[in-house]
């Protein structure tokens, strides 16, 4: 069986649809968080999200619909995204659960957003030796938009990256596939027309900043790779 695994899509449309047709022949699609966000449609990422994938939990940015503190919406268009989102994709989204698990074959799967809430695990991180996982058993998270994969006691961890706002320095949408009759997890990257995107969101006066993090990749202040700049 192969499950594919996407998170931090953040509302950008085209690069959802160009993951989804690179993962049209898996047998599950799981979710780990931050559907919304940044970007311009929300609705139609609930839509398809609803409609395709198999598991979905909550991430930071669903929480911040809940959340109507100023810095709670700071950069993130977080009180434009709760002002168009249909009221049923809303309850949706603040009703997902924080965690799920599943098994499938040999894996037990665990799927989170983040593995301790607002906390950031890239390779290397003191959290990831606070994780005991078994034999044949996978954490799938998301929030750093960086892929990752390290072995914690028996099992792995795995993040496959942003669809919607790579902070890796490479700018095209990531996800990877499960493979449960070998256990491999494979990475994988596609393409999508981001000048388009661009293009678009200046039309809708969108604040440049985040249309300019479409094409850099741009890491976070916290990434391993803005620390080597």
């Amino acid at each position: 069986m192969r499950i594919g695994f996407i998170a931090d899509i953040h509302s950008n449309l085209p690069a959802l649809d160009a993951v989804l047709r690179a993962l049209a022949n898996v047998d599950m699609l799981v979710c780990a968080g931050d559907l919304v966000g940044y970007y311009n449609s929300p609705n139609e990422v609930c839509a398809l999200i609803r409609d395709k994938a198999q598991f979905v939990v909550r991430g930071n940015h669903e929480d911040l619909l809940s959340d109507t503190s100023p810095q709670a919406v700071d950069d993130m268009n977080t009180d434009w995204t709760r002002s168009v989102l249909a009221a049923d994709n809303l309850r949706w989204l603040t009703s997902l659960p924080e965690e799920s698990e599943f098994r499938i074959d040999e894996a037990l799967v665990h799927v989170r957003h983040t593995v301790k809430s607002g906390e950031y695990v890239y390779p290397g991180s003191p959290l990831l030796s606070q994780i005991h996982l078994g034999s044949s058993e996978l954490m799938v998270i998301g929030h750093t938009h960086h892929p990752m994969m390290e072995h914690c006691g028996a099992g792995t961890v795995v993040n496959p990256g942003s669809v919607g706002q790579p902070r890796d320095l490479d700018s095209r949408p990531s996800f990877a596939v499960l493979e449960t009759n070998t256990g491999e997890v494979v990475f994988g990257r596609t393409e999508y027309d981001i000048q388009h995107l661009q293009s678009e969101l200046r039309s809708l006066k969108w604040d440049e900043a985040l249309i300019n993090r479409l094409q850099l990749a741009w890491p976070a202040t916290n990434s391993p790779l803005a620390q080597k700049k």
